[in-house]
């Protein structure tokens, strides 16, 4: 069975393919960064922080974890898709710290990045703990497993989030000035 496709009584594995896409997810996300005039720093060794995100001018920094789906289910009636996620538990679940973590959940549909959610570890995290049910908890890799649906208003476990759907400006480095 080829790496690219193995699975394993533990849950899937990650392959040859996972790599490549989750790689150029975290460069898409580098890229939009660079053109909103953002620098990007992509750490040597990825700990739980795919890259950093600061301005020159400015005194805020983030650390950015990017997640890939590259299989979106559309619905029937066409009036949008799902995505699903996968989070580590325990970023969801530790004190806050500096600098900021978020999250850029990115999509891929039909070749190219046409989605992403942009939303802090804190926001996740308080729904995550808030007792009511959001995502599946797989105890097997302790990820978190959300399904983003994106239609006119973008939910998880029925909370909205249509204000993270390419939500740039929400990043600290990034929001206007005061």
């Amino acid at each position: 069975m080829a790496k690219d496709s193995e699975e394993s009584t533990l849950g899937r594995q990650r392959g040859t393919d996972d790599a490549f896409t989750g790689r150029s997810a975290q460069l898409a996300v580098m890229a939009e960064l660079l053109r909103r005039r953002c620098n990007a720093a992509i750490p040597e060794v990825d700990l739980g922080t795919d890259g950093f995100a600061f301005r020159d001018d400015r005194d805020e920094m983030i650390r950015i974890q990017v997640k890939a789906c590259t299989t979106p289910h559309s619905y029937a009636d066409g009036s949008g898709y799902s995505a699903r996620f996968s989070l580590p538990v325990k970023q969801l679940t530790e004190p806050e710290r500096e600098p900021e973590l978020f999250y850029v959940l990115a999509v891929l549909r039909e070749d190219r990045w046409t989605d992403f959610l942009i939303v802090s570890q804190v926001r996740l995290g308080v729904m995550f703990r808030g007792g009511r049910p959001f995502g599946f908890h797989n105890p097997k890799n302790d990820d978190l497993q959300i399904t983003v649906e994106f239609r006119e208003k973008v939910t998880i476990s029925g909370q909205e989030f249509t204000d993270c759907r390419n939500g740039w400006e929400s990043l600290p480095p990034l929001r206007p000035e005061a």
